[in-house]
């Protein structure tokens, strides 16, 4: 295991990269992060689709139950 001081001195790898190699890794790093907001923005755009849908599913629940019920079962 290095030391200290030859960690230290040693160049980092984006030191050693040349400036083309570290711009293309850089350009993949955003476009994998721009598939990624969009995936996720998708995943919410269908999770608020299915909160929407369970709530209209328990409201109707609720509204069966209701009507189900008379006076003499609510006391």
């Amino acid at each position: 295991m290095p030391s200290a001081q030859e960690t230290h001195d040693s160049p980092s790898a984006v030191q050693d990269a040349n400036p083309q190699q570290t711009a293309a890794s850089l350009a993949q790093a955003f476009q994998e992060l721009a598939r990624g907001e969009s995936t996720a923005s998708a995943m919410e755009r269908k999770l608020t689709v299915l909160e929407r849908r369970i709530e209209e599913l328990l409201d109707s629940v609720g509204a069966d139950e209701s009507m189900d019920s008379t006076p003499w079962d609510r006391e």
